[in-house]
């Protein structure tokens, strides 16, 4: 960050904090984009560049009152953010994984199927054509 904008940071904090100015918004996000990013990849993976720019998206929105270091508030802020990512989703995992056992089919249940299955085919074969035909409804 250029002593320039180190500067405007500084009398920024003076005034009330509402939506930051785009120029020294600029000149924060040049200097520190790529430190964020690499900082959240470490924790997120591919998602980090959607989890840095929502950091920075804040830092625009509503940036600190203290603004001498803003590039050590965006990257708390990212972090964090990645962090409620893992955790969303470890949950939504888990909660697929309890989907997928609760409607898992086990292998007995597969196994007693096609045996009833099997000996219902054997009694049918024992009818005649005529009595099979009523019995059989078809499907679909």
């Amino acid at each position: 960050m250029s002593q320039n904008t180190f500067q405007v940071c500084l009398l920024y904090e003076s005034k009330e904090v509402g939506q930051i100015d785009e120029e020294i918004f600029k000149d924060i996000y040049d200097a520190y984009y790529k430190k964020v990013y690499r900082a959240v990849y470490m924790l997120a993976g591919p998602d980090a560049e959607d989890i840095a720019q929502e950091a920075f998206v804040k830092l625009y929105n509503t940036p600190p009152k203290d603004m001498s270091n803003p590039g050590a508030w965006v990257t708390k802020v990212a972090v964090n953010l990645a962090k409620n990512h893992i955790r969303s989703d470890a949950a939504r995992t888990r909660r697929e994984e309890r989907t997928l056992i609760d409607n898992a089919v086990s292998i007995d249940e597969v196994a007693l199927r096609v045996i009833e299955r099997l000996e219902v085919r054997k009694a049918l074969s024992k009818l005649n054509k005529r009595d099979r035909d009523v019995l059989y409804i078809p499907t679909g």
